[in-house]
């Protein structure tokens, strides 16, 4: 929580990931086998300019465990992730990224019972991106992002004509800059424009629910980091949402955070701030829950 100006779309938390770039002197590879899970890694050179990396798992829990254990429910799930990066010259980078993953789960409350209702669940992410890195001079660098992601998510109980399902994609450009004033002042700032795309569809012996929405994201924001002494960081900053739905958001979220180094292993650290979700979770008592956007009213902490 309390996480800077330049995240936004969230209201508790922020997961940052930086993937592997890869060997960029020899052909490496590592693979770990398991009774539950299998999984590779490989990196290798692209001549003198770049490097490539990939990796691959997959769990077969429901092949080596389940037959021996019923009760368990039959699941597994594998992804892979394929990244490359290129040094067009000393001031430009380019960076490719993919990843897709899937999960399938069959439960039956009651496997002994040849009619007892059984839950199917398949779901999965797929995402790509395309990242510009270039250097204006020692003070000032930028990134610039083309991504995409797509969810989807099946679910079908046969027994009683139940089927879901629920897609959210993401076609997002987005710029990054940072300028160091000094040693120790630096600022941070950029944008990013989003469409987004939802839909339920729902067919049950209640009814037939078809919801479908675009949406399109536009946000600004600005940040300084201040270390007026080895011992302090602090980092004002404001976000400013447009979000065009069925009516159009105008929100500022203000931003500030504080650390003291108070020694070596101890750290102190304040935050505030206001932040904005427009992407919802319904949950329910089971797995599947349901991802759509908030487009009819306002959601804040």
């Amino acid at each position: 929580g309390g996480f800077t100006a330049d995240y936004g779309g969230r209201l508790s938390s922020v997961l940052d990931v930086t993937n592997l770039d890869g060997n960029r002197k020899e052909f490496q590879g590592t693979a770990e086998i398991s009774i539950l899970a299998a999984k590779a890694t490989v990196q290798m050179p692209i001549g003198n300019i770049g490097a490539v990396s990939g990796s691959f798992r997959r769990t077969y829990l429901a092949e080596t465990i389940t037959p021996f254990y019923p009760e368990i429910p039959y699941y597994y799930f594998y992804d892979g992730h394929l990244k490359g990066f290129f040094d067009l010259n000393a001031n430009n980078k380019i960076t490719l990224s993919f990843y897709n993953g899937r999960d399938k789960l069959n439960f039956s409350p009651n496997p002994d019972d040849s009619e007892a209702p059984t839950f199917d669940y398949y779901w999965g992410n797929t995402t790509g991106s395309l990242r510009w890195t270039h250097i204006f001079n020692p003070r000032f660098f930028s990134n610039f992002w083309v991504t995409m992601s797509h969810f989807d998510s099946e679910f079908n109980i046969a027994q009683v004509n139940v089927h879901e399902t629920n897609d959210l994609s993401d076609i997002s450009f987005k710029g990054q800059f940072e300028y160091a004033f000094s040693n120790s002042l630096s600022a941070n700032f950029g944008f990013e424009q989003k469409s987004l795309h939802t839909k339920l569809a729902q067919d049950t012996p209640g009814g037939i629910v078809d919801v479908e929405r675009d949406e399109q994201l536009h946000t600004g924001y600005a940040s300084l980091l201040w270390q007026p002494t080895i011992r302090w960081n602090i980092e004002p900053g404001v976000r400013y949402n447009q979000f065009n739905a069925n009516r159009t958001f105008n929100d500022w979220a203000p931003r500030f955070a504080a650390k003291f180094r108070l020694t070596d292993t101890i750290n102190l650290k304040a935050s505030t701030g206001v932040f904005y979700q427009y992407l919802n979770k319904i949950p329910r008592l089971f797995i599947a829950d349901i991802w759509m956007m908030n487009s009819c009213c306002d959601q804040s902490n």
